[in-house]
């Protein structure tokens, strides 16, 4: 359907239920009258929709006296890279402390049965007292028992120094027990993503589901000269392409937006193109839809069985917005075959599971830590040739594979592959810093119900052979 056949419908449907017409205006009214209301208060709501609880979290913390508490029930997203509510934390953090986050996974709604079971709720503590400069933090807990023999143990202390070293946002991360914490703490030292030191990849949407629906073709079949436009599930960790795609794009068209799409963005700072040569800038042939990419799925949870979804996408494909790429804009190819193969890995998805809640946003992947080992590193070099093995699965990739100093298809056998990403695995870790100890921590906590075991045995094979030091941390020192 067409953007004016959607709008035809939509009028249409106005026309035969007035009723219904009339109480969404009426709804309508009422949302922008409370935004108005929340707006006119003394709070940093920022940007976005009016959320309540947004509202009633900065209401209850203006309502503490001085050494005084309250506890609230609040969502996670109030812990999280939401709209507003940074500032919330940080006067929080100012004027005093977060005594107690204790974090409640919905599973099978045992906390509320009216709400999706996969999300996260917050008790939280907070206490006008800015003497003290420690927080407590726990959970998941996933059922009472759980929830019960947590609070017995109690919360994992953190300095608020050590926290606010954390990220950007003073965000608060999922973290069990003080194990958690410590790994959690050791590889956060590496340089975050948005800020790496030796390359720089900018997040992508290339084409928007709805405001470019015109350019679409919805057919079950491929029309002649089409290519796939890509959602999140047209592709997983190292399967490029599931053979499931969101819709068609004529090729020539497809040239034809990008091009000029690109053209346009590249005179705004705030684009991923600012700053790129002229002469790229002005090529078809530099599109970055001809050439492999490393896509991710932005729509995702902690919960899932794995929260960071990418893969190197193949060239002339069009992903949609819930399937951002990454554009290298300076760096080398084997750069991109490395965070390939980072992102890909059990540790670095660890960490994001600490931070996720429904979506990995632009903002929150640039904060992410990503190993700085030198090009020689015996570290770095396997995790390219790894990368470059299993994301180089036929002669779409010949021209990267080449590049990266791969062979194409040459990994022949599931068993093959299984063994490539555990030693991945494997040497993720060991950039990271991680002791055996700790990465055993790692497949435990991961995923509730895994069977973790067959996996972190190769993981383990593997780790046990590498003897290569940590990469350096951020500061220049051992990690």
């Amino acid at each position: 359907m067409t953007r004016n056949e959607w709008q035809e419908a939509l009028a249409r449907y106005e026309r035969e239920r007035p009723d219904l017409a009339a109480q969404l205006s009426e709804e309508q009214a009422g949302a922008e009258a409370l935004r108005h209301i929340s707006k006119a208060g003394p709070y940093d709501l920022g940007s976005g929709d009016t959320e309540l609880a947004r509202v009633f979290a900065w209401r209850f913390w203006r309502l503490v006296r001085s050494l005084g508490r309250v506890g609230m029930v609040a969502p996670r997203t109030a812990l999280l890279s939401s709209p507003g509510m940074e500032s919330w934390r940080r006067e929080v953090l100012a004027q005093g402390y977060f005594q107690d986050v204790c974090i409640l996974s919905n599973n099978r709604r045992w906390v509320f049965a009216d709400v999706h079971p996969q999300y996260t709720v917050g008790l939280i503590t907070l206490s006008r007292n800015p003497s003290l400069s420690s927080l407590g933090i726990d959970g998941p807990h996933r059922s009472l028992d759980e929830y019960r023999r947590g609070r017995e143990a109690g919360p994992t202390e953190i300095s608020e120094p050590e926290f606010l070293a954390w990220s950007p946002d003073a965000s608060f991360p999922l973290l069990p027990d003080a194990t958690s914490a410590l790994i959690y703490n050791r590889m956060a030292q590496q340089p975050k993503f948005g800020d790496h030191p030796e390359f720089l990849f900018r997040p992508v949407r290339e084409v928007d589901a709805s405001n470019d629906r015109d350019l679409f073709d919805f057919s079950e079949e491929r029309p002649d000269g089409a290519w796939p436009v890509y959602a999140g599930s047209s592709f997983n960790i190292w399967e490029p392409d599931t053979d499931t795609y969101y819709a068609w794009i004529d090729s020539g068209l497809a040239v034809q937006h990008l091009y000029e799409k690109r053209i346009s963005q590249a005179r705004h700072q705030r684009s991923a193109f600012w700053g790129l040569p002229e002469e790229q800038v002005q090529s078809e042939q530099t599109l970055p839809c001809m050439r492999p990419r490393v896509a991710f799925r932005d729509v995702t949870q902690h919960t899932n069985t794995r929260t960071v979804v990418v893969s190197l996408i193949p060239p002339r494909v069009v992903p949609q917005h819930k399937a951002p790429y990454l554009l290298r804009v300076s760096g080398r190819i084997s750069d991109e075959a490395f965070l390939l193969g980072v992102l890909s890995s059990i540790p670095f998805d660890w960490y994001a599971r600490r931070r996720v809640e429904t979506s990995l946003s632009f903002a929150l992947l640039n904060s992410m830590p990503v190993p700085s080992p030198e090009r020689s590193h015996p570290g770095r070099l396997k995790t390219v040739e790894i990368a470059g093995r299993l994301a180089a699965v036929d002669d779409r990739y010949a021209d990267w594979a080449a590049e990266v100093g791969v062979p194409v298809g040459s990994v022949k056998s599931e068993a093959e592959k299984d063994d490539l990403i555990a030693e991945l695995d494997a040497c993720v870790a060991r950039m990271y810093g991680l002791t055996e100890e700790e990465l055993t921590h790692v497949f435990e906590t991961f995923h509730h119900g895994w069977d973790y075991r067959p996996r972190l045995e190769r993981v383990l094979g593997h780790f046990r052979q590498l003897d290569f030091d940590p990469a350096p941390t951020a500061a220049g020192g051992a990690a």
